[in-house]
Formats: structure tokens, sequence, C-alpha cells
């Protein structure tokens, strides 16, 4: 059958096609190539960080430059400072009262005098501490003479501007003071009489206020001595820190000093970055890690450095303000040029687009021709009441009209007059979907044959238009035809192959229900043949079965007789006596019995969680008889804790006992009779090996030992379905039994069984075993 593809979809296709033209011109208008973007990238990050640089440089030179006023008034104002004070002990050394305290040391009015002269002084001078020392450098009157920790009595000479003063020159000095535990700067001066210096008169002040009042959020200062320790700063937390590690020579001349007292002076937790003699950048580390510029200007007739920390936030904040807004602007300048980019692109795609537009139109219009006259589908245009106007060559072959006769000819005429109604319900209901129908179709010669018609409306130029597509189905029709010839043969031979599958069906369920009743009526035997096989085993353990009852009869028959002379000889102790070893008997007989009953009572089929431990017990008790009978050394080797496995315990005992009874009867023969049993967890199961030290099992028998009726034992001592009915039992309880030989040994039977967790409720068989 022909595939017959609507000819409204191919001129769908053929109009759409402008339409999605027009979309990828669109979408590829506003595509970037990727080396454009690369590009864009690569030149806002070169235009960022040269802005970046930039700002960061005029930054810091604006900072330096604001900086630089700064600490030149700082020193210009420490300068002033010191110069107010720098005269004073040059003048105070030309009072006589000093010079006669010098000559007189020993005059006590002199020396309350000149203490209250000195307390005066430093009042108005506003200084910290003023005291005269004598030529060996012991203080002789002081200005603190009323505090608590006077200078009076203490020697000073081993501080550097004693020694100055001493020299004839003016002493000048930074320290930490050793008896107030006060950082002040001395300055010393030589008292003279008559050429000779006498002794030394001392000055000391404090800059802690002058530190205060500098203190500023955006720049700290520090100044430094020739050592480079930090004694005067704004910040005090650097306070004698050092900027830079001191050599070991340094830092013991300065303890020696006791310049700083028991200061400990260590490097400040920073890294100094020195970019030009006098400027440095210096990072501090801490929780809040800080970098500052650092300006330096020397103070060289006091030995110092005066230092200017700025803080570089205000730089970073200003170059990131810039880095933003030259994004900004760059975001701005790139916009604006896509823009003009984008409307030239434009104006310059629109002029293509029309170009393609009117290409594609005229090649749409050729292939909207070929279509129509290559479908395999009758294509007919018509106006809305019926007349047709237009019909490609398929139409006119369909209905046996030359070329272009169908021109002006009726629709309705091309059908019967059953199927014209139909076609008149079509065009009156109207709308604008398709609507398709199977009719007949006339040709020329009125020959009738089936179509299927699809009818739909549409608009060309403002213009509504009818067009029908017709396809031949007689094909189909009679392919359709065949089909149901063939469905309704199908039918009858389905219902012919069920009535033989519902005879089958039937057969199958007897042959089912009777392997059932033979699969009973098998387990019914087996059943039969395992309790005979237990009831076999007491046959041949009748003989020692009778020797444990009649051994006790015997005993208990010898102390009934003698308890019944003691009572008649009044010696009822020694009866009782008798009476308690007949009970004790009487039990022993009770076990054997009772052992017997459940060794011989048919088992319940169900596995369930038994104890290991309890069965090996209770066929060795079963066996009892026979191991004393043939003398034969059992050794018994099981865990401390109990063991349980799934199985049927009654079964379970009737293996154990064929297995055991086996060993014994392997062994009875020879000198040594040793039977080994054994029991071990071995992951998910327990593993029961039975070893005896007979002759082993023939190798050409191994293969064999499981066959039914196959025995290696004298005529008359068994049948050989032990080991058969034994193998069987341990495969439906889910286990494995196999024999070996042992390399030092005789035979090895292993019993493999499913391991099993100690049950809530010990069952019925375990209690009786």
């Amino acid at each position: 059958m022909n595939k017959k593809l609507p000819v409204e979809i191919d001129l769908l296709h053929a109009l759409s096609y402008t339409g999605r033209m027009e979309q990828t011109t669109t979408a590829s208008r506003y595509r970037i190539s990727r080396p454009v973007l690369y590009a864009v990238i690569v030149v806002l990050i070169l235009f960022v960080w040269q802005v970046a640089m930039l700002t960061r440089e005029q930054a810091l030179e604006n900072l330096e430059r604001e900086s630089r006023q700064q600490l030149n008034l700082y020193v210009a104002s420490l300068q002033g400072q010191l110069e107010k004070y720098e005269f004073l002990p040059e003048l105070l050394a030309t009072n006589r009262r000093l010079v006669q305290l010098l000559k007189d040391p020993a005059n006590p009015d002199r020396i309350d005098a000149l203490n209250r002269y000195l307390s005066t002084i430093n009042d108005i001078a506003d200084a910290s501490d003023t005291y005269l020392m004598n030529a060996d450098g012991l203080t002789i009157a002081a200005s603190n003479w009323q505090s608590e920790r006077p200078f009076i009595g203490r020697n000073f000479s081993y501080r550097p501007y004693f020694k100055e003063a001493m020299e004839g020159k003016l002493g000048r000095y930074f320290a930490l003071g050793t008896t107030s535990n006060r950082r002040g700067y001395y300055f010393a001066y030589p008292v003279r009489h008559q050429g000779e210096i006498l002794g030394a008169v001392v000055m000391k002040i404090t800059l802690a206020t002058f530190e205060q009042s500098w203190k500023r959020p955006e720049s700290e200062f520090i100044v430094t001595d020739p050592d480079g320790v930090i004694f005067s700063t704004t910040n005090p937390g650097w306070r004698f820190n050092t900027l830079e590690p001191l050599a070991p020579d340094v830092l013991k001349r300065i303890n020696d000093s006791k310049r700083y007292r028991d200061a400990e002076l260590r490097p400040l937790a920073a890294k100094l970055s020195r970019l030009t003699p006098d400027k440095s950048e210096l990072q501090v580390y801490g929780p809040k890690a800080t970098s500052f510029l650092v300006l330096e200007y020397p103070m060289p007739e006091a030995g110092w450095k005066v230092h200017i920390l700025a803080r570089l936030t205000r730089v970073d904040l200003q170059m990131w303000r810039a880095v933003f807004l030259s994004v900004v602007l760059f975001g701005i300048v790139l916009l604006i040029l896509l823009i003009v980019h984008q409307r030239r692109k434009r104006l310059l795609d629109r002029a293509r687009f029309e170009q393609q537009v009117k290409r594609n139109l005229e090649a749409n219009e050729a292939k909207i021709r070929v279509i129509l006259e290559n479908t395999q589908a009758g294509l007919l245009l018509m106006d809305m009441s019926g007349t047709i106007e237009l019909g490609n060559s398929k139409a006119h072959e369909l209905f046996g009209y030359d070329f272009g006769a169908l021109k002006g000819e009726h629709f309705f005429g091309c059908f019967s007059n059953q199927s014209r109604e139909q076609i008149r319900a079509i065009f009156a209901g109207g709308g604008s979907h398709v609507s398709t129908i199977e009719v007949e179709a006339l040709d020329k010669d009125n020959f009738v044959f089936p179509v299927e018609l699809s009818i739909g409306t549409l608009r060309l130029s403002g213009d509504s238009k009818r067009i029908a597509t017709v396809h031949d189905i007689s094909y189909r029709v009679a392919q359709e035809e065949a089909l149901r010839q063939a469905h309704g043969q199908l039918e009858a031979r389905v219902e012919e192959r069920t009535k033989d599958l519902t005879a089958s069906n039937t057969r199958l369920m007897r042959e089912i229900e009777e392997h059932r009743r033979t699969e009973k009526a098998l387990r019914d035997t087996q059943d039969q043949l395992i309790q005979a096989a237990k009831l076999a085993a007491l046959g041949q353990m009748s003989t020692g079965i009778s020797h444990e009852l009649n051994q006790p009869l015997a005993a208990i028959r010898s102390y009934a007789d003698n308890a019944r002379a003691l009572i008649n000889n009044e010696r009822v102790d020694d009866a009782c006596w008798n009476m308690e070893q007949i009970s004790g008997l009487t039990e022993r007989m009770a076990r054997i019995s009772t052992q017997l009953k459940v060794f011989s009572r048919k088992t319940t089929g169900q596995v369930v969680s038994v104890s290991l431990t309890a069965a090996i017990e209770n066929s060795v008790q079963i066996l009892a008889p026979r191991i004393r009978e043939t003398n034969t050394e059992i050794d018994i080797q099981l865990p401390e804790t109990e063991l349980y496995v799934m199985a049927d315990m009654v079964q379970l005992e009737q293996v154990l006992v064929n297995l055991i009874g086996n060993a014994i009867h392997a062994v009875e023969a020879l000198e040594k009779r040793d039977i080994e049993i054994s029991a071990k967890v071995q992951g998910l199961r327990v593993i029961t090996r039975i070893l005896d030290s007979g002759p082993g099992i023939a190798e050409e028998n191994l293969t064999r030992i499981f066959d039914p009726f196959f025995t290696t034992k004298e005529e008359g001592r068994g049948l050989g379905l032990g080991l058969s009915i034994s193998h069987r039992i341990v495969d439906g309880m889910n286990g494995l039994l196999y024999a070996a030989n042992d390399q030092q040994a005789g035979a090895v039977f292993t019993l493999e069984l499913p391991q099993a967790d100690a049950p809530e409720d010990v069952p019925l068989n375990e209690q009786a075993g």
C-alpha cells in the first residue's frame, strides 16, 4: 500500500520556510563569536588593571604629601617641646645653692632648702622630676623628696646622660625610669665651680601627654631610638617593640644600660618593605591586618627617628571606587558600541533578508508547482460554491479528464448521488477545520471507485477558497476485504484450537493429580523405609540393649532379696540403702527405654531450630551398649556454647546414630578403637565430623558409598541402606553429607547443616531427647 502524504502538509512546510529563515537570521544577529567575547574580556581586564594602578599611584602620592605635612608638624612640635626644657638644666647649674650643697653634701638645712627649691622649679616647668647628683652619680637632692620612692640616695652613674654631663656636655637620653618605672626624656648639665665639675643637675620630662594629643584615626606616630626601639607611639600596643630584629650585642648593651628595665624588646609582628631610603610599606599582622605607608624624619640632635604610619585603607578604597567606575564606564561604552553595531548590522541584515525572501518566494513557487504536479493525491482548488478552479495532474488522471478539463466543472458532479449528500453537508457546515470522509467517486465514464476525500478552507489574497485532496483507496478497500475474510478463517481455527487445548488441559490436570498421588506414596514409602531402618538399627542393638536391661534386673532381684532378709533381722537402715539402689537401677532402665522410644518414634518432618549438642549426646547414649560392648573410646569435642542447626530432631539423631554406628563397626575388630566427634561453626554452617581409627574406605568405593544397597559389611550385618537413607535425610534438611579418608586416621564423615539461633521455646522432640 503506497504512503500518501496530505498536500496541505507540503504547502505548509513550503510557506513556513520563509518564517524560519527570518527567525534564523534574527537569532544569528544577536550571536557574539567566542573570540570577540574573549577579546572584550581581555581589554576589560587590561583597562581595569591600568585604572587601578594609576589610581593607586595617584592616591599614594596624595597620601604621601599629606602624611609628610603631618610628619613635619609633628617633628616641629616635638622639637619645640624638647627645646622648651633644653636650657633649664644649664640655667639651674648656675645657681649657688647647687654648688654649696655639692661642696657640703652633709648639711641637712641646705639639703632641705634645695629639695624645696627643686620641687618648686619642677612644678613651674611642668617637668616630671628634677634632681642633683654628685660627681659619683649619687643623688643628693630631688624634687620628689616627699614621694614614696624618692631619687635621693640612688646612684645613676650608669646612665649615659650622667656620663655626658660629667664630660662637660649637655646630656640627652630617653629611658624607662628604674625607680619610677615611668618613661621620660632626660636633660643633664654639669655643675661647675672654678672650672671643676662638681656634679650634674638632671631634669626629666614626660611625652605621654604629647603622644595622646597627636593620636589620629587615619595614622599612627612612632619615635625610635638609635637602635630602632619604639619608645614613643600613639599606639600603646607597639611600645618597646622594634621594627626589625635587634642584633644580640645591641640587645645586650640596651639591657646593661637598664634603659628600658625589664621590657621585652621583640620585633613588631609585621613585614617592612623599603621603597626609598625614607619611605616604606608596613604590613602589620594580627586579627585585623593593616597596611601602612611609613615616612620617617630624623632628629640628629636627639638621635631619634620620627615615623608617621598612614593607613592604606583610603588608598584601597579610592582604587576600588575607581575600578568600579571604570567597569561601569567600560560597560556603558561597550553597550553604546554594541547598540550602534547592532543597528548597522540590522539594516544590513534587513536588506539581505529582503533579497533572500524574494529568492525564497520564487523558489517556493517553483517548489509548490513541483509538489502539485508530483503528489500522489489529487488536489482540487475551488470557490466556496464548489466550482473547480484548479486541479493537478493526479486529479485529472483519477477522474479520467485531460489536463485542464476539470476547470469550470462542479465538484459535486465527480461523486455518486449518495456521496454528494455527505459532501453537501460538509459545505453547509463551513468552518476552517479539515473534514475527511470515504466516498464513492465517478470518473468521466461514470465508473465508480472508492476514495478518501479531505476538504478544508484557506484564504488566498484575502479571498476564501476550498481545497480538496482525493486519494484512490481501491487497493486499501480490497486489502480490508481480504483481511476480513482472513479474520473469519482465523476465528474458526482459533475456536478449533481452543477445543484441542481444553482437552489437552484436562488430560494434563489428570496427570498432575496422578503425579501428586505418586509423590505422596513415594514420601510415605520413604518415611516407612526410614522407620524400618531405625527399627533395623534397634534390632542390631537388641543384644546390647538386652544386656543393659538384664544387668539392672539381676541387681534389683539381689537387692530385693537382701532387703527382705534385712527387714526380717530388723536392720531397717541397711534395707533402706538396698531400696535406694533398686530405685537408681529402675531410673537407669527408664532412661534406656525412653531413649529407645524417642529414637523409634516417627518424625514430624518439620525443619526447625534444634540443638546439635543434644542430638550428639542422645545418639551416643542410644549407642552406649555397643560402645561398652566393643570397648570403644568416644572423644566428643564440642564448643562450650550450645550449637543449633536447622533440622528435624528425630531424623538428625537417626543420621548420627547411623554414622556413629558405622564408625563403631569399622573399629570393633581392631586393637585401637577410637572415634572422634567434633563440631564447629564455619560461616553460616555448622560442620560436624565423625572420624574413626579404622582402615578407611577404599578409593574405588568412595563414589558409591551413598548408593542404595551398597555395603562393605559381611553378609547378615546390613542391607546397604543406612548411608543412602542418611544422605537423603540430610539433603532434605538443606545440608550436605560426604565421606573421605583422613591422612592420619581412618574414614571421616562430614555433616554440614545451616546454623540456627537458639529457639525461644524448646521443641517437644528436643525435650524428649
